[in-house]
């Protein structure tokens, strides 16, 4: 009979000893899955540490379940699993010692996005939560973006490599400041006030602050947006003797906000659903077809001729210029993290 074997927790130590670096070798708080995913449970990750942080105050949350935590058991030996663990800071009352709840649900929902839709949310990009990031709490913080945690980093594991990803809380104005400019950049900005990117669910929106702001319409003027594709939900065409397309109505105001952004800088634009729309820079209008997406070109000035033939309210849009091409827009609906619908767009 063959000797039963105990898992070996490489992965696990190694995100452990990390984190002993940075924090010190004090146990932290700790939060297990009560049922594991594999057998039903509900949540994806199989921990999170939270660490308490005095200076400044705030906790610390860092997931185990993104990376190989026991043996190794994917193809790519330099890659752990998603390659990843996410982190977020929250911060707290200097005598307080109850680390909120929320952070653990809120990490949850993200891991389980990423598991079943197979979409990697890495630094760089931003989301909108359609609601608070804490839920039932009366807080700006209804949006957030993604960074590399810059206490962490990277780590090797025997499992291969592991990045600490932070999702940092933001205002909706700052969210629309990252998708009009670059995330990166809008971090970098807030950084300089608050280091460590502390999500505080009291905090107003810096963009109230003079300096940023102007720094902010300064940069988007200038640069443009850096976000290329914009996950939309609804996309979907069929090429007959014409193209006929159908989006929803936050796809709509997705190209409303990014075509200026990104067009007039020589930059596509690809609104992404089941199937996706290009909008890529070029002499004139015109329109294709190609495998994985309905192509339309436009000049650089083009934008506000477009724009004004659309909407984003239920309709049936179509241009001169773009003889054949038919885009219906129809009302998207919008839900909450509890799948309950708080606005229909369109």
């Amino acid at each position: 009979m063959a000797e039963k074997r105990e898992p070996d927790p490489r992965g696990w130590d190694a995100i452990s000893a990390a984190l002993r670096a940075v924090h010190g070798p004090g146990e932290p708080l700790h939060w297990a899955a009560p049922i594991p995913y594999i057998l039903g449970g509900r949540d994806p990750l199989q921990g999170i540490d939270v660490y308490r942080v005095d200076d400044p105050a705030h906790w610390h949350y860092v997931t185990y379940g993104m990376s190989e935590l026991w043996e190794k058991e994917t193809d790519d030996p330099e890659v752990s699993g998603w390659g990843l663990e996410y982190t977020i800071r929250v911060a707290r009352a200097p005598d307080d010692t109850s680390a909120p709840g929320w952070p653990v649900g809120f990490l949850n929902n993200l891991a389980r996005y990423v598991i079943e839709s197979g979409n990697e949310v890495v630094a760089g990009h931003h989301f909108d939560l359609n609601g608070p990031i804490a839920l039932g709490v009366d807080t700006a913080i209804r949006a957030g973006a993604f960074t590399v945690d810059a206490a962490l980093g990277s780590i090797e594991t025997p499992n291969g490599g592991v990045t600490f990803v932070q999702a940092v809380g933001l205002t909706l104005d700052e969210l629309a400041a990252a998708r009009a400019w670059d995330t990166a950049k809008v971090l970098a900005l807030l950084q300089a006030r608050d280091p460590l990117l502390i999500t505080d669910l009291a905090r107003r929106s810096y963009l109230e602050v003079p300096e940023v702001a102007r720094s902010v319409a300064e940069g988007t003027r200038r640069d443009g947006s850096s976000q290329g594709i914009c996950y939309v939900g609804l996309v979907e065409w069929s090429v007959g003797p014409g193209a006929a397309v159908t989006i929803g109505g936050t796809a709509a105001q997705e190209l409303a906000i990014g075509l200026p952004s990104r067009l007039p800088f020589g930059r596509a634009l690809t609104l992404a659903g089941k199937q996706a729309l290009r909008f890529e820079p070029a002499s004139r209008w015109s329109w294709r077809a190609e495998q994985h997406a309905l192509v339309v070109s436009l000049p650089a000035d083009a934008c506000a001729e477009l724009l004004a033939g659309i909407a984003a309210r239920r309709g049936s849009y179509s241009w001169e210029k773009l003889p054949g091409l038919v885009v219906t827009v129809i009302p998207s609906e919008i839900k909450d993290r509890d799948g309950q619908v708080v606005q229909v767009v369109g």
